[in-house]
């Protein structure tokens, strides 16, 4: 017959074994189900968070401030194309006045600086030309022709410009204080006594006359 210690032995193995296996399968349910917080439904700080702006850092603030703006192109300026003003027209003899001026007293075998001008008496500018076709210096003695510019082109300097309203174009023509020829031909012969000077031009027009006192 057992005796009382292997009894209680007995009933204490009967007992302990299945609450053992209850204790083991508790813990098996319940990690199988994981943690209760896993579950939870989110509360509203979340919300509240996401409604709530992210406020800006110095350095955030900063950036927006001197983020570059390209500037809008501007288009190349475009040079105005230079304004070509009207040659102004050839001068109208009908407002052109002469002018001639020298020394009164000349010595022979001397040059004689003659002094000529055309004056544009018109209110615009005009295109004047001189050549010996248009303008000529005639000296005579009396009757006697004694030299023209007619008879050499190369003794009438090149004129050709704009003469400006009431202005005079001026130049020099010298006389030598000799007879001339045509082809530019010089001669001598010539004596004291007096001689005169005028200009004409296209034929029509005048100037006064210069009166010279040639003498040894």
């Amino acid at each position: 017959m057992p005796t009382q210690q292997v009894y209680w032995a007995r009933r204490a193995l009967v007992l302990g074994v299945p609450l053992v296996l209850l204790i083991i399968g508790a813990v098996i349910f319940f990690q199988r189900q994981g943690p209760v917080t896993a579950r939870a439904t989110p509360t509203n700080s979340v919300v509240a968070t996401s409604a709530s702006p992210t406020p800006e850092t110095p350095s955030q603030s900063a950036s927006a401030v001197v983020a570059p703006v390209t500037p809008a192109a501007t288009p190349p300026a475009t040079s105005a194309a230079p304004s070509t003003a009207a040659a102004p027209a050839t001068c109208d003899p009908g407002n052109i006045r002469l002018g001639l001026a020298g020394t009164r007293a000349v010595k022979l075998g001397t040059t004689q600086a003659l002094t000529a001008t055309v004056i544009n008496g018109s209110d615009v500018p005009c295109q004047l030309k001189i050549t010996e076709a248009n303008y000529k210096i005639l000296i005579v003695s009396g009757t006697d022709r004694v030299w023209s510019t007619a008879d050499c082109a190369e003794w009438l300097p090149a004129v050709d410009l704009v003469v400006q309203p009431q202005a005079a174009a001026e130049f020099k023509v010298d006389w030598t204080t000799q007879r001339s020829a045509t082809g530019c031909k010089l001669t001598g012969g010539l004596g004291a006594g007096t001689y005169v000077a005028t200009a004409t031009f296209e034929g029509s027009l005048s100037s006064g006359r210069v009166v010279m006192d040639l003498k040894k």
